[in-house]
């Protein structure tokens, strides 16, 4: 997940593992093991999940938007748009910061 777009990103692993990113930045921070898991950040977004449609197609082009993206066990991936959900993603993000343990490069 990423919001807003290209900002702030968190990866999380079927494992429980989980890293944090900020803007176009390789190296990440590690995030305690468990802390989040893909099911619960499913069901946190999951009535936010919009079409990855291009802007002019948006419900509100002008919206502030993120991407959230599931990668299944077969290779394939499904992308879809979140929007204008600040206070949710803030929420996910300050945890994910209060759960730092280290840096991955």
């Amino acid at each position: 997940m990423d919001y807003p777009h290209g900002e702030y990103r968190i990866h999380v692993k079927r494992t429980g593992e989980a890293y944090l990113y900020y803007g176009a930045r390789a190296s990440s921070q590690i995030i305690k093991k468990d802390t989040f898991t893909a099911d619960g950040l499913y069901l946190i977004f999951k009535e936010h999940l919009h079409p990855n449609l291009p802007r002019e197609e948006w419900p509100n082009p002008k919206s502030q938007a993120g991407m959230i993206t599931f990668r299944y066990s077969n290779g394939t991936q499904t992308d879809f748009l979140i929007f204008d959900i600040l206070e949710t993603t803030n929420k996910v993000f300050k945890k994910a910061e209060q759960n730092i343990t280290g840096k991955e490069f």
